[in-house]
């Protein structure tokens, strides 16, 4: 995402890279965080950090493809590798 908004507003990378990354990525990922104990037993979950941290697209293609083996993340595999199709991996 940070690699889009470098580019600025008018890249058509907003339609096919970000838009998508929103929506079909971020979002299921957030949710399964949502549904994981923590595991001090104490009944808390984890959920996603505020703090930006960039991570490569490869990397997040990885960890999301070991997530979506114990929850079910809908779309979001399919759409980090289409996103990884049209913007290429620095």
């Amino acid at each position: 995402m940070e690699r889009v908004w470098g580019v600025g507003d008018e890249s058509p990378l907003i339609e096919s890279a970000m838009v998508p990354l929103m929506n079909h990525a971020q979002k299921p990922i957030a949710l399964a965080l949502l549904r994981e104990a923590w595991p001090d037993g104490l009944g808390e979950v984890a959920g996603p950090p505020f703090a930006w941290d960039p991570m490569p697209l490869g990397d997040l293609r990885r960890l999301a493809r070991r997530l979506s083996a114990r929850f079910d993340l809908g779309p979001t595999v399919e759409t980090l590798d289409q996103v990884a199709a049209v913007l290429p991996i620095a």
